[in-house]
């Protein structure tokens, strides 16, 4: 009889925590924006890169709700300081977004975009240059790579435009540390002591379909 009265209870239990899920699925659908009326796509440049002897862009893709994959490719040697290293190259990086606060605040409290809101993007960042070397006196080729974990924070203004930071902190994967080898590495900071990299960064861009 008790084995009866717990299978009913455990039922029961099942039951109500399904009516639940649905009512809060329902209760969140209100705030969506209708699939038509979203944007799935976005481009973005980060305008402050050249200060740092580099011109970037990045993509992003909604794969689902609250999940998007970003890659990113830049173009080292355009520069608005004076670089001494004067250095060429490019630096590429792919990650995937999982938003973990999306923000609702529409003036009908609707979510209007899939890229708004906090999130958490595992990244793996890769550059390639040519720097000159001040120890050796000689041009030397650089490729470096780490694998991040970046926290950022995303918003969309007047429905189409985007407004993205984000900082991060991880391993570098070829921590080799030689003499003059610059610690920037354009997509990152190498820490070579301790083998970590640190990387932030700010971009504004457009969504599309």
């Amino acid at each position: 009889m008790i084995i009866i009265m717990r299978g009913v209870f455990l039922i029961m239990m099942v039951f109500v925590l399904a009516i639940e899920t649905r009512a809060q699925a329902a209760q969140e659908a209100r705030f969506e924006v209708a699939g038509a009326k979203q944007f799935n796509r976005s481009f973005t440049l980060q305008p402050f890169s050249p200060t740092t002897g580099s011109l970037k862009f990045n993509y992003s893709q909604v794969m689902v709700k609250n999940l998007t994959i970003n890659f990113g490719l830049g173009i080292i040697g355009p520069h608005t300081a004076n670089v001494s290293l004067q250095s060429r190259g490019i630096t590429a990086k792919s990650g995937v977004k999982m938003y973990f606060s999306p923000d609702y605040y529409t003036a009908d409290m609707k979510k209007y975009s899939d890229f708004q809101g906090g999130y958490f993007e595992p990244e793996l960042a890769i550059s390639v240059f040519a720097y000159h070397n001040t120890f050796e006196s000689r041009e030397k080729q650089n490729f470096s790579s780490a694998i991040l974990l970046n926290f950022g924070k995303q918003r969309v203004v007047g429905n189409q435009f985007l407004i993205e930071a984000w900082i991060g902190l991880g391993y570098c994967l070829n921590n080799n540390g030689d003499y003059g080898e610059p610690a920037y590495k354009y997509e990152f900071v190498a820490m070579q002591e301790l083998g970590l990299a640190f990387t932030s960064g700010f971009a504004i861009g457009f969504l599309t379909k």
